[in-house]
């Protein structure tokens, strides 16, 4: 991903994360949507400028499901069910989208292209994955 962040930024003007892919996908599932939460029509224009981040996580997650299935792990985990799982991306993708992208995004692009809220968004995402950590070994 690091080594895309120039072209990325000389092709399109954007940043490289993934949150906003599936506000692309909502705005344009439904007209409806863009118009009940106005959040989504700035996702609702065409082109590349606001594909491109689609197909290039859909190729990073068909990779993961190829390579997934090709080497037998498809399905392995027993530890979480499917739902749990499905519930947890969608409260990650939630936060992703209050902090104004996602972890990578945030420590890939923001701090390359110096963005002061990516430099108070990585050290709190830091801090707060260290504070939870030390709770969760006092408390359980």
């Amino acid at each position: 991903m690091g080594s895309m962040q120039l072209p990325v930024a000389l092709a399109v003007r954007d940043s490289l994360g993934g949150s906003s892919s599936y506000c692309t996908l909502l705005s344009h599932s439904s007209r409806r949507l863009s118009q009940v939460l106005p959040y989504f029509s700035s996702f609702s224009r065409g082109g590349l400028s606001s594909w491109w981040q689609v197909f290039y996580w859909g190729g990073a997650a068909g990779g993961a499901a190829l390579s997934a299935h090709m080497s037998g792990m498809w399905g392995v985990s027993t530890d979480i069910s499917s739902s749990v799982a499905f519930i947890g991306g969608v409260l990650m993708l939630f936060g992703a989208r209050l902090a104004s992208g996602c972890t990578s995004g945030h420590g890939l692009s923001g701090l390359a292209l110096l963005s002061l809220a990516s430099f108070v968004a990585v050290p709190a995402m830091f801090a707060g994955g260290i504070s939870l950590a030390f709770a969760r070994k006092l408390l359980f």
